[in-house]
């Protein structure tokens, strides 16, 4: 897998984590050649200071050839410091006495010792003393430190060499148990750091997360995601958040301006259709006001005929007002809301439920007087409302329709097939015949001048369809 195709919630926290490791055990190392070498300084340091001690200590025994107090004083070193030996020699190059008599036997020549300690002890003659780390076979575990110090009298005559090794190996469980030490230590460091690492590398990347997320979503405008007021810094990524966020305001004042323009472009084109057919509609309907105007003049006595012909005036009362309510032009009709208008409304859906034998059920929870808002738009929506309602059905539909003080509820539920989105509605649609439908849009427009709230829904579970129509009964004659 490529590196590139990693999240950078991934790489960032895995660069400072591998960062982190990587120092460890560069750290680790560089100790550990340090450890090395002060381990080897401290060796040699060693050896030759006890070469210079028993150099001091012991020449008064060496001049007097007393052996057995010279091995005392180095066996006496020797236990001090395990691991080291000593050896001394003689004025003539001989083994006058050793730490180990039966490795080194008294009186023994020079050439027993490893050639490379035998060139140690030839540099005494030409300096007091020498040192360092030789070999004394081919393998490398048999290296040791040594330091020789010629031995002089009191009247600076050369009186014998005092050779002491210490095996390199001897250092070793020393070296070992801090390195083991420091590698515990260097455990622990890593298993609180590389957590601590991984934290903040994606709290460190977390704001351009959320930055590529609302950017993935911003064709769905789903503004949750970058929040305006979050605390993030004036770093590049800061920067970057705010040029989003006023590009996100831009785009949704954009987006506003559109609707408003194509609400605007339909309202226009609406009014134009209503214009090209006002005449044909005007003419017929002032006959048929006329006819009822002459018919009332005539006089009549049967109560169901006046009844009859106040519902008729008032439907094409309402056809006009209609009308009107596509035009640019349009004018508000002032006659308040009454109980009256919702009898009349049940009795004009009546035909229409009967003969898709649809059961219409109204429940009217209001005053009779009158109420606080228009009564054209209100009539317009609601027989809207019910009549789509009572087409999609399959048995029954339920209207409700409750006020209060402040404002008008009306539901209107049917139990047929579920709606996907009332979108489908906020524009002129076509029917199979090629109709363009204007019900259900002008009731979004008439909403929209009502100042109120028109929601059309799916009901979960259990299908149908749900509208809700809510508006202010205040303030609404200007």
């Amino acid at each position: 897998m490529r590196l590139n195709n990693l999240s950078y919630l991934v790489k960032v926290p895995l660069a400072l984590c591998l960062v982190s490791i990587g120092s460890a055990i560069g750290v680790f190392i560089a100790t550990y050649y340090l450890l090395v070498s002060y381990v080897q300084s401290e060796s040699l340091t060693r050896v030759q200071q006890i070469a210079g001690t028993i150099a001091a200590s012991a020449k008064g025994a060496i001049a007097r050839d007393e052996i057995w107090d010279v091995y005392k004083q180095i066996l006496a070193a020797s236990e001090v410091d395990t691991g080291t030996e000593i050896i001394v020699l003689n004025n003539q190059k001989q083994i006058l006495v050793a730490s180990d008599p039966m490795k080194f036997p008294v009186m023994s020549s020079l050439s027993i010792l490893p050639s490379s300690l035998r060139k140690l002890v030839l540099n005494t003659d030409q300096k007091e003393r020498s040192s360092g780390l030789f070999s004394v076979s081919n393998e490398r575990s048999n290296d040791v430190y040594g330091s020789a110090a010629a031995v002089y009298s009191e009247d600076s005559g050369r009186l014998g060499t005092v050779l002491v090794l210490s095996r390199q190996d001897a250092t070793l469980p020393k070296v070992r148990d801090l390195l083991w030490r420091m590698l515990i230590l260097t455990a622990i460091a890593m298993a609180v750091i590389v957590p601590l690492g991984w934290q903040l590398g994606r709290k460190i990347v977390s704001p351009l997360n959320r930055l590529r997320m609302g950017m993935a979503n911003i064709g769905e405008r789903q503004a949750a995601l970058i929040d305006p007021h979050a605390d993030i810094g004036s770093d590049e990524i800061g920067q970057l958040h705010r040029e989003f966020v006023t590009m996100f305001h831009e785009l949704e004042n954009k987006e506003q301006l559109e609707q408003q323009i194509q609400s605007a472009e339909r309202m226009a084109l609406a009014g134009k259709l209503a214009s090209s057919v006002a005449h044909e509609i005007n003419n017929p309907l002032g006959g048929m006001l006329n006819a009822v105007s002459n018919l009332r003049m005539h006089g009549y006595d049967d109560p169901f005929v006046e009844k009859t012909i106040s519902l008729i005036e008032r439907g094409l009362r309402q056809i006009q007002d209609s009308m009107s309510a596509l035009m640019a032009q349009a004018r508000r009709e002032h006659t308040p809301l009454t109980l009256k208008d919702f009898n009349d409304l049940q009795l004009l859906t009546e035909p229409q439920a009967r003969a898709r034998n649809i059961s219409v059920y109204w429940t009217i929870t209001c005053p009779e007087n009158e109420l606080g808002i228009r009564a054209v738009p209100i009539r317009q929506i609601v027989l809207n409302l019910v009549l789509n309602a009572i087409k999609a059905a399959e048995r029954q539909v339920t209207v409700l329709i409750v006020s209060d003080r402040a404002s008008l509820h009306i539901h209107v539920t049917n139990d047929g097939q579920s709606i996907s989105s009332q979108r489908e509605f906020a524009v002129p649609t076509q029917d199979a015949y090629g109709r363009t439908g204007l019900g259900l849009w002008v009731c979004f427009q008439l909403t929209k001048q009502l100042n109120g709230s028109l929601e059309i829904a799916p009901i979960p579970g259990d299908g149908g369809t749900l509208a809700i129509f809510e508006a202010p009964l205040e303030n609404l004659y200007a």
